[in-house]
């Protein structure tokens, strides 16, 4: 079931924004605040569910050479951020979460959950002295062989590429013929993202020395700068009262992989967490979380490893009697909505249309 957090919030990281699409839910909250109904809809709120936030970097895109399209906060964003939700309602950690899965019906407020995607060194840096301040868990989903390495993911190397290239144009001719304008680098990379994510696309090796050569760029250029955590880092956050679960071992796109290399991702991302801390994890973040980057085989594989829950990424509630363990929806903030915005979405989730299953909100606002 989707939800009017569609009114603030990106549901896909790597989709491209429709602007015309935000000005409306700009419009819609903008409404509410000046009519007074803020105070209402809180009251609205107090049903029980459960809503999972999902950040990916803490920091400033604009100092990055990276994708931009995974930051999803600055420091200060997210200390507002976590004081104003820390204020209004119960944030759970990974294991009250589980819990609810089980027992549904023991959930009596509307709660929330907040949660890390990637292990990226900024969420060490950035993010956890502020959940440490306000006393708040969550939960940081690691691509464990990524973990204490100097290697680039597959997203901040296709960004890369494209901001560092002095061409305006480029063509590529896998997975199938295109040609891409890199006048507006963000379009461009949004638009390879897609095409790399693709079903498509079978190689990802040939993926990126293809656009090397289109870009006429090369990776070794990049800068030594550190991407992810190391295995003390993530050890000090454990023990003091972060959730640590897992984010398969390599990050691929699950579907792609047989059942037994599946098996194997998640196998591998499992014994490593045990190895190195001492946790057996049963819970796990599909990498991309849009449905299709998982399938059959993937529940298949998780019951082969021992997972009970996995999170999805592509928006949505999640609401006793419906909660799905396979499939726990979550959704991404964005970093140009403003405090009050997020304040409002929140406020608003059981507000009008949504008891109705209505997708959008947005209409709401007057023209």
């Amino acid at each position: 079931m989707r939800s009017i957090f569609r009114l603030s919030f990106r549901t896909d990281t790597l989709a491209c924004r429709r602007r015309t699409t935000t000005s409306k839910r700009a419009k819609f909250a903008e409404w509410v605040e000046r009519a007074g109904l803020l105070g209402f809809l809180e009251y609205l709120a107090k049903k029980p569910a459960i809503y999972i936030l999902t950040h990916h970097r803490i920091g400033h895109p604009s100092a990055s050479d990276f994708d931009h399209g995974v930051f999803t906060a600055t420091a200060e964003q997210f200390d507002h951020q976590v004081a104003l939700l820390k204020d209004r309602y119960p944030i759970l950690s990974l294991n009250e979460m589980q819990y609810y899965v089980d027992h549904p019906e023991r959930l009596s407020k509307f709660s929330l959950m907040l949660t890390f995607d990637d292990g990226c060194v900024d969420n060490f840096d950035e993010a956890f002295p502020i959940l440490k301040a306000h006393g708040v868990t969550a939960t940081f989903f690691l691509p464990t062989a990524l973990i204490g390495t100097h290697q680039v993911p597959w997203w901040d190397q296709i960004a890369f590429l494209v901001r560092r290239s002095s061409v305006e144009t480029i063509a590529l001719d896998y997975p199938k013929p295109a040609h891409l304008s890199l006048r507006q680098p963000d379009r461009a990379i949004r638009r390879l993202l897609r095409l790399y994510q693709s079903t498509e696309t079978v190689d990802a090796q040939r993926f990126i020395q293809n656009l090397e050569l289109a870009t006429r760029v090369e990776l070794r250029s990049m800068p030594a700068s550190r991407v992810f955590m190391n295995w003390e880092e993530v050890k000090q956050m454990s023990d003091q009262g972060m959730d640590i679960a897992s984010h398969t071992h390599s990050h691929p796109l699950l579907s792609k992989l047989s059942l037994a290399q599946q098996s194997e991702e998640l196998g591998r991302s499992k014994q490593e967490i045990r190895d190195r801390l001492g946790i057996e994890t049963t819970a796990l973040a599909y990498p991309v979380g849009r449905p299709e980057c998982f399938n059959a085989d993937t529940y298949k594989a998780m019951e082969r490893t021992g997972y009970k829950t996995a999170f999805s990424l592509y928006g949505g509630l999640n609401i006793p009697g419906h909660f799905e363990p396979h499939n726990l929806r979550r959704v991404e903030p964005s970093p140009d909505v403003p405090l009050m915005r997020l304040q409002t979405a929140l406020a608003g989730t059981f507000g009008g249309r949504l008891l109705e299953g209505k997708d959008d909100l947005s209409e709401w606002a007057p023209t």
